[in-house]
């Protein structure tokens, strides 16, 4: 890794969450996210990540 690299951990349940149309969140959508908060602080990026998810399934509260 290189300064400015960023490595993210995270468990199944982010890209496993269920819309409420029993769609799941998704690798693909998660990448997106994280490449489109890049400039982030990362405080702002769980927030990001957090809320998204919220939005993606309202009964997330987590």
């Amino acid at each position: 890794m290189a300064p400015g690299d960023r490595l993210y951990l995270f468990t199944d349940g982010i890209v496993e969450c269920e819309s409420t149309e029993q769609e799941l969140f998704g690798e693909r959508r998660l990448q997106d996210l994280l490449a489109s908060s890049s400039q982030d602080s990362m405080p702002a990026v769980f927030q990001r990540v957090q809320q998204t998810l919220i939005d993606w399934h309202p009964a997330t509260n987590r």
